[in-house]
């Protein structure tokens, strides 16, 4: 659950409603062609489509998403910011939600006074041990699941600045790579719930060009250091997730292996038997 109180200038005001109930469609304006055409359905709380024909792999759908958020016109309060255990909408992140101000899920970006259980996602969702295999969906506990992999933008000296621009109004953002020849850039955020959040909010959108952008959770960092410091994140998390769920009156768990807690005894134990 988050913790966090009515704060910012959003929650000054009712949130509006993104659109009219009955046009909530999904992502793209192809939903109901492809539904017909596959007899799929699509899920927009997990973004997946189940169920009838699947398509050869490779071939997703590259429609640009029929709607957008605007932080700025359409974060506002709702009944989910008089609960501290609300979680943040999906709905609301992909620019869609018709209920506004009635929503009992929050209208606005995650802040640094926002916190999720490690074993949540932003929106309430359950992460998973590993990536999907296509590494899109909620996001594995093994990785800080804090950078994103954002491909098919269009090629030019302002990459850089494009994209800046079009991901800092989803939260602050740590670091930006280009790969320029490819139409590729890796985001990095401060928060994962940032991350999480403007996953939702750019899939299949388009930046300064008319492209429809491609987005997912990057691969695992190549850099040795950073694999084993992601190694280690991941197993505290996971013991964080593990503690949550103890009753209350059970104070101590064994350390897992790897975690931050067993480094910090086993470095205290070699300390008191180096020969001074």
């Amino acid at each position: 659950p988050n913790s966090h109180t009515m704060s910012s200038s959003a929650d000054s005001r009712p949130a509006r409603k993104q659109i009219a109930k009955e046009k909530v469609l999904g992502p793209q304006l192809s939903v109901a062609s492809r539904a017909a055409e596959s007899g799929q359905t699509y899920n927009i709380y997990y973004d997946k489509w189940g169920g009838g024909k699947r398509h050869e792999p490779g071939s997703g759908i590259k429609d640009k998403a029929a709607y957008r958020c605007d932080p700025e016109r359409d974060s506002g309060r709702t009944r989910g910011s008089f609960n501290p255990n609300a979680y943040f909408c999906a709905f609301f992140a992909k620019g869609c939600c018709p209920k506004g101000e009635d929503c009992t899920w929050l209208h606005r970006i995650p802040t640094r006074k926002d916190h999720v259980d490690s074993g949540m996602d932003v929106f309430g969702r359950e992460r998973f041990d590993e990536h999907r295999q296509d590494h899109g969906g909620v996001g594995s506990m093994r990785s800080d699941s804090k950078t994103l992999y954002v491909g098919r933008i269009h090629i030019d000296h302002a990459m850089e600045a494009t994209v800046q621009k079009h991901f800092q109004q989803w939260g602050e953002i740590e670091r930006v790579k280009i790969l320029r020849e490819k139409g590729v850039a890796f985001v990095t955020y401060q928060g994962r719930l940032n991350a999480e959040f403007a996953k939702e909010a750019m899939a299949s959108q388009s930046l300064d060009h008319g492209e429809v952008i491609n987005i997912r959770w990057a691969t695992e960092d190549p850099n040795p250091k950073a694999q084993a410091m992601n190694k280690r994140k991941a197993v505290e998390m996971t013991r964080q997730a593990i503690e949550a769920r103890l009753p209350a009156d059970v104070h101590q768990i064994q350390h897992l292996p790897g975690s931050e807690e067993e480094e910090i005894q086993k470095q205290g134990k070699r300390s008191r038997t180096d020969p001074e």
